[in-house]
């Protein structure tokens, strides 16, 4: 009885973690028609702007894959504090909102109206630096046109000779 009950108990743990987990941008895309409607939980980068219109704001969400654009309200949306870019990292978020193929209110675009969001971790700014092979090869090739485009500049130009 006691090992029926302790298997129970594994297997519903089991169903709970597998409906709890954040779906990807990629099944949602493939399957808009499956989601569209329901909830989701998406979790990603908050990339780009927050882009205020109002009382809501529009938020990008890239999970590695696509980005998916995100309906939320002002306040919620003011709590990413870093967004993604060439020289950050912005803040990963966990969105769980209603996803739709086709926004109606939206003029039909794909999105997710979030119900919450939550800061899973903070974003920074990315360390930039140039590899010294790379540097290299730049200043070989700067040179090179150097030579090329001057070069024929500096020589005397030769006079011809009429015979």
């Amino acid at each position: 009885m006691k090992l029926f009950v302790c298997l129970l108990f594994i297997i519903c743990n089991l169903v709970i973690a597998a409906e709890a987990a954040p779906i990807s941008s990629t099944e949602l895309i493939e399957n808009a028609d499956l989601y569209s409607g329901k909830i989701v939980e998406f979790e990603g980068e908050a990339i780009g702007n927050v882009m205020v219109r109002g009382d809501h704001a529009w938020i990008n969400v890239k999970d590695g894959v696509y980005a998916i654009g995100i309906w939320a309200k002002k306040e919620q949306a003011l709590k990413i504090k870093q967004t993604g870019g060439y020289r950050h990292i912005g803040d990963k978020v966990l969105v769980t909102g209603t996803f739709y193929r086709a926004d109606p209110q939206q003029g039909g675009d794909l999105d997710i109206r979030a119900n919450q969001i939550t800061i899973i971790q903070k974003g920074y700014k990315r360390k930039l630096t140039i590899k010294r092979s790379k540097f290299i090869i730049a200043a070989i090739l700067f040179l090179a046109c150097f030579i090329v485009i001057v070069y024929p500049y500096l020589i005397p130009k030769r006079k011809k000779k009429i015979t």
